[in-house]
């Protein structure tokens, strides 16, 4: 009974529009206070009278997320090693001054890193280092034996 109460309290909250939108996008219908958002615009969430370990979450700006796209003192906050909401005092406090800027998984995209001799690399170059056999020419292919 506990759940369709939270269910019915939410609907109220958010309205129904909304709750259709997160059933669809998240696959359960969650509600919370927002508690912040990042530098990607990624939404954080907290509700206090959900189970501990359910009681935070994140909504991605897009619909093909990943983990990766959590920078590191949200992550924190998320998996309840610390319960100071990240802000930009706190973000300046633990940020040293060579970290660079958080960067997602880009493993599948086009962005992703491919070395120039991978056979899928848009400018494929086939390594110099490898010749031709030429049976011919044996003299040449022994020298370096």
């Amino acid at each position: 009974m506990y759940r369709l109460g939270h269910h019915l309290n939410t609907l109220k909250q958010i309205g129904w529009k909304e709750s259709l939108f997160r059933i669809w996008r998240n696959g359960e219908l969650l509600a919370g206070n927002h508690v912040g958002t990042d530098a990607y615009g990624n939404k954080y969430y907290e509700d206090r009278e959900a189970l501990w370990g359910r009681d935070r979450w994140v909504q991605y700006v897009n619909t093909n997320f990943d983990a990766s796209q959590v920078p590191a003192e949200w992550h924190t906050w998320l998996h309840h090693v610390s319960d100071e909401v990240p802000n930009e005092k706190l973000l300046q406090r633990l940020m040293p001054s060579y970290k660079v800027p958080h960067t997602p998984n880009l493993t599948g995209t086009e962005s992703a890193y491919t070395s120039p001799h991978f056979l899928l690399h848009k400018n494929f170059v086939t390594p110099t280092r490898v010749k031709k056999w030429n049976p011919d020419n044996m003299d040449d292919q022994n020298k370096f034996i």
